[in-house]
């Protein structure tokens, strides 16, 4: 990047005329600072420029303006710009970046005299504007001699008329990246006028009479200056008459300066009239043949409208077919909801019949307790029968609780029911032989054996009920599946009519609107033809049409809303219903909890699950895969959801359970009762199934044990601080809790250091600042920067992390700071929802938070 500063004791205009060239040859304008308003070179000098001149400091808000104006043009290879106030700034822009160069345009001083006394129509102040033309001179001098291989001087009249000869002066002082082109350049530089000459020679005069003091200040000016042009010498070394001793008649030169200005205005004002006047007829010859365009886009028009009216029709056609199909729909969604009631009812019947057998039971358990005090010899065998009676009871509520499940889960139920009940029937058998030694026994034995056959009975019919009832209730749910895909198809068939009504609407709209611009059109000519008035009847008659389908189109309109209505209606209904099954699900617990499961046991050791529309903390996940193995003393489980990347736990691992993402902590502690709930379709041996039952239990006291948990309102952007090498997010935590501290609003910064164009995210940090309500208890002050006090705890790629600070703090703050951290990517997202936009992109910002995660797992899995 190479960066040139045009200026000197010209004005503002002729500095622009010597900039032009070097601007078509490549130079790019310097481009302004966005920072809400925009700032550009020439504000900043404005601002600055008064301070300079009175060697003030600018101050480091300035400074820092300064070096951002620069960092904005950093892309362009060459750019620069000019301003005569960059006079005053010449020595700060040299410290500041030393690749500026400057170009430094001189005057000479009876230029520059003839120049300010022409402007100054009240007081003539010769001396003063001569003392002013040597200070700026005397500094651009000194500047050249401190710095002679950043700067050029050059004359203001060589460069405005050899600009060619100044491009290649400047790319050959220092390699700039510019061209010369194959065409002359216009610099639109104004010749000479009369007075102006006049003026000059006038002030070369009395320069000769009362100046000559600024001889050797000129002659050092003229050595140090590059000539653009071999025929005329520069203006500042022509010879200065000494036969002119009078004084300049300046009240003269003054009216003769105005003369030439007005006239100068007057031809420019010419010049615009002439232009107008061509502009004027160009319009006229467009507005011909843009009405001819609109009578014939009139014929077309009325084609449209034709087709319009029979599409209309159609529409209306399709609408009355919705109409019935819905009323159909809605009828048959009533009579299903109101069959399922009466389904709903008889199953609470059964359940109330099926509680009180199990009452029956307990009873009869006690009566048996009761015999072991007269039956010492057969107390163990008693036991044995009571623990077997237990089981039993334990495997009819289980089925009770499985009334909603699969029907294999119901038949191999009944199979391990029916072979405890065989063990029953044989420990009856030997009570029976005891019968001579016991009588009462043996009739208190029978009756409990009777009883046993009539429940085992009941049982059989509850359950062939409940299969036809399963079978009723899963061709229920495909009918209100199917009925749900119509409503969503007659929903997409609104929204296609409602489409077309928009595009009706539009249509309406442009056609209005090209009748009214041809309206217009035709009144601004004052034409008074029979054309014209053949054409505003005709647009009379496309308006009345107009508003014949406008009307028409309003009543397509409040069909269609009316349609609309109902759609909403139908989807509300359709809502109501998936409700309702969620709370179907949530009261029948975990076997409810998946429309279907699927398990495999590939290995002894091994086990997979595979839910389909499971019910997961309140909401219904489409499809998710478990696969869990006992190994390495402890229970594996990796979780395989339908969207999103596979996730591991492991109960030997106590990093794996710490560090779960929000969305994961969820699936996770539903996991352990919801495999339990189908181990045994898969895990039918006692051993087997009672190790996977302790593996699965501990698991569930492992997750119950984990440390609090962050909760807060919403995350607030305070503030975005973007510097060239660091960024950071000032983000604050309405309402946030941990543990048991009261709500607060609480604050932290996500930055990252030594941050390049080319590179960010290697060394980010968590910073947490001074606060009057602090959620860290151990909060101490480890640094300071521009914002005050601060916690900071930094990481580096690709696993490095501050241990020292980490140590520090206790174990209340490290388990708040952990959690926090795993909450950072949830808590970008909700700041990118709610319309938040930093500079950078946000995927940068969460890949740094996956990054600070990732190096906290490893840091703390190395020191466990």
């Amino acid at each position: 990047m190479k960066t040139l500063c045009i200026t000197g004791s010209a004005s503002s205009q002729e500095l622009a005329h010597v900039a032009k060239p070097l601007y078509q040859a490549g130079l790019e304008p310097a481009k302004a600072l966005q920072k809400g308003v925009a700032i550009d070179l020439r504000d900043w000098h404005r601002r600055v420029s008064p301070m300079l001149r009175h060697e003030q400091p600018i101050g480091r808000l300035w400074e820092k303006a300064a070096e951002e104006l620069l960092f904005a043009n950093f892309l362009d290879k060459a750019w620069g710009w000019s301003d005569p106030e960059s006079l005053w700034a010449l020595d700060f822009w040299a410290d500041l970046d030393p690749g500026i160069h400057f170009l430094l345009v001189c005057e000479s001083p009876e230029a520059f005299l003839a120049r300010s006394m022409l402007r100054d129509s009240e007081q003539h102040r010769e001396d003063a504007y001569l003392e002013q033309w040597r200070t700026i001179h005397v500094r651009m001098l000194k500047f050249y001699l401190s710095h002679p291989d950043r700067c050029v001087l050059v004359d203001t009249d060589q460069a405005a008329r050899a600009p060619l000869a100044l491009i290649e002066l400047v790319k050959m002082q220092w390699q700039l990246p510019v061209e010369r082109p194959d065409i002359t350049i216009d610099v639109d530089m104004p010749a000479d006028s009369l007075s102006s000459q006049l003026a000059r020679d006038w002030a070369r005069a009395w320069i000769v009479q009362h100046s000559t003091r600024l001889e050797s200040l000129r002659l050092e000016l003229e050595a140090a200056q590059q000539p653009l042009s071999s025929g005329e010498p520069p203006s500042s070394a022509k010879t200065w008459p000494d036969e002119r001793t009078g004084a300049p008649p300046w009240p003269l030169l003054l009216k003769l300066y105005q003369e030439e200005q007005d006239q100068r205005t007057q031809k420019k004002s010419l010049a615009q009239a002439r232009a107008d006047v061509e502009q004027l007829e160009t319009r006229l010859t467009e507005e011909d043949r843009e009405r001819a365009t609109l009578l014939t886009e009139n014929r077309g028009l009325n084609k449209r409208l034709a087709l319009a009216e029979s599409e209309l029709s159609q529409v209306q056609q399709e609408k009355k077919g919705l109409l019935i199909a819905l009323q159909q729909s809605q009828e048959q969604l009533e009579q299903s909801l109101s069959q399922r009631q009466a389904q709903q009812q008889a199953f609470d019947n059964e359940r109330a019949d099926l509680i009180g057998k199990l009452e029956e039971y307990h009873r009869d358990n006690t009566r048996i307790a009761a015999l072991e005090n007269e039956l010492g010899t057969l107390r163990q065998e008693s036991e044995s029968l009571l623990i077997t009676l237990q089981q039993s009871q334990e495997q009819l509520e289980q089925s009770l609780s499985q009334r909603q499940a699969q029907q294999q889960a119901f038949d191999n139920e009944r199979t391990d029911l029916i072979g405890k009940l065989e063990e029953c029937r044989r420990d009856n058998t030997r009570i029976a032989a005891l019968e001579d030694e016991l009588g009462t026994l043996r009739r208190e034995s029978e009756s409990l054996l009777i009883t046993l056959h009539q429940t085992q009975e009941q049982l059989e019919q509850s359950l062939s009920q409940r299969q036809a009832q399963q079978q009723s209730f899963d061709n229920e749910r495909s009918e209100l599946s199917r009925k749900l895909e119509d409503t969503r198809q007659e929903n997409e068939q609104l929204a296609r009519a409602d489409q077309h009504r928009q595009a009706l609407e539009k249509e309406r709209d442009t056609l209005s609107a090209d009748l009214n611009m041809a309206r217009q059109q035709l009144e601004a000519a004052g034409e008074q033809s029979s054309q014209l008035q053949a054409a505003e009847r005709e647009a009379e008659r496309l308006k009345q049409e107009c508003e014949a389908l406008l009307f028409s189109l309003h009543r397509t309109q409040e069909d269609l809303e009316a349609q609309t209505r109902q759609g909403h209606q139908q989807q509300a209904t359709r809502d109501e219903l998936q409700k309702r099954v969620i709370a179907l699900k949530q009261r029948g617990g975990v076997l409810l909890a998946a429309d279907n499961v699927k398990v495999n046991r590939p290995t002894p050791e091994q086990v997979e699950w595979r839910f389909e529309n499971v019910l997961i903390g309140g909401d219904e996940q489409v499809s998710l895969a478990v696969t869990g193995a006992l190994k390495r003393g402890g229970l594996v489980i990796e979780v395989a959801p339908e969207s999103g990347t596979p996730w591991q736990l492991e109960s030997a691992d106590q990093p794996s359970l710490d560090f779960l993402l929000p969305e994961q902590r969820l699936v996770a502690n539903v996991l352990p009762e919801l495999l339990q709930g189908h181990l045994a379709q898969a895990v039918t041996a006692p051993d087997s199934k009672e190790q996977w039952q302790q593996a699965l239990t501990k698991l569930q006291q492992q997750l119950a044990e984990q440390p609090p948990r962050l909760a807060f309102a919403k995350p607030d952007l305070h503030h975005v601080q973007i510097n060239p090498d660091y960024e950071h997010l000032w983000i604050t935590l309405r309402q946030a809790r941990f543990s048991k501290s009261e709500p607060m609003d609480w604050q932290f910064r996500l930055s990252c250091a030594n941050v390049t164009p080319q590179a960010f995210g290697q060394h980010p940090k968590l910073e947490v600042p001074w606060q009057r309500q602090q959620l860290l208890s151990g909060w101490f002050d480890e640094s300071q920067d521009d914002f005050g006090k601060k916690l900071e705890l930094r990481f580096a790629q690709p696993e490095a992390m501050d241990g020292e600070v980490w140590n520090k703090l206790p174990e209340r703050d490290r388990q708040l700071l952990r959690e926090l951290i795993l909450q950072l990517p949830s808590i970008l997202q909700q700041l990118e929802k709610n319309g938040h936009s930093p500079e950078r992109d946000w995927p940068q910002w969460y890949r740094l938070a996956d990054d600070m995660r990732r190096i906290l797992r490893a840091n703390i899995a190395r020191s466990a």
